[in-house]
């Protein structure tokens, strides 16, 4: 292998992970479990078969000069855990597991297992309204809690997380551990709740919990 092309595929080294995993703000959630992990093959970097073509092209792409950043308005938050509000349930991205208690007697609520989840939490539960779809949305984590401070980080990803969109944060009590966030005065508003206290919430039992409420 000539220098020429070493310095091609060291250079191509650095330019494909940042086409794999770039992305606008708020693509993934805080601590994201990925089913398939994208992995560059280096081996094959070190075959001459490479369409040396194909990398010149990648490294021009790289070093062409870089538009101006300009500040867009932030988007409403519409879908969480791959599941849309109002809509019914995405029965692709939504294994649901058994019923639980709903809201009230003319809802419904599911125990669900969605592919885009958080290691934040073990625990889902989907609400339908009377037209079954998802008006609710709860995620929380079994698990006794023992160190506030990692509920805290967590609590902080999140945070940082829900900035990404046209979010208005209501209240935050006791050193961000229990936060309130609302779109209001937007038609069909949304409310978020979150907070790091043991909690019971009609059949829910969480230590670390995260609620969507929207309005139809």
């Amino acid at each position: 292998m000539n220098k020429n092309n070493l310095l091609k595929y060291l250079i191509l080294l650095i330019i494909i992970p940042q086409i794999l995993y770039s992305g606008e703000p708020g693509d993934e959630i805080p601590g994201e479990i990925k089913e398939v992990e994208k992995k560059v093959e280096l081996e094959v970097l070190d075959k001459e078969t490479i369409d040396t073509k194909t990398i010149e092209k990648l490294i021009e792409k790289s070093l062409e000069p870089k538009t101006t950043t300009v500040d867009l308005p932030k988007n409403r938050l519409t879908h969480m855990f791959g599941q849309a509000f109002l809509e019914k349930i995405n029965n692709q991205n939504i294994k649901i597991i058994k019923n639980c208690q709903p809201l009230s007697n003319v809802e419904k609520c599911y125990v669900v297992d969605p592919k885009k989840k958080s290691k934040h939490f073990n625990t889902y539960y989907f609400y339908t309204n009377i037209d079954n779809k998802v008006n609710a949305i709860i995620a929380f984590d079994k698990k006794k809690l023992t160190d506030v401070s990692k509920c805290k980080e967590k609590m902080d990803e999140w945070v940082v997380f829900l900035e990404n969109f046209d979010l208005k944060k209501t209240t935050s009590e006791n050193k961000n551990l229990s936060v309130i966030y609302s779109d209001k005065p937007q038609q069909k508003p949304l409310e978020i709740f979150s907070n790091c206290y043991s909690e019971s919430f009609r059949d829910v039992e969480s230590s670390f919990i995260l609620k969507f409420f929207k309005q139809a």
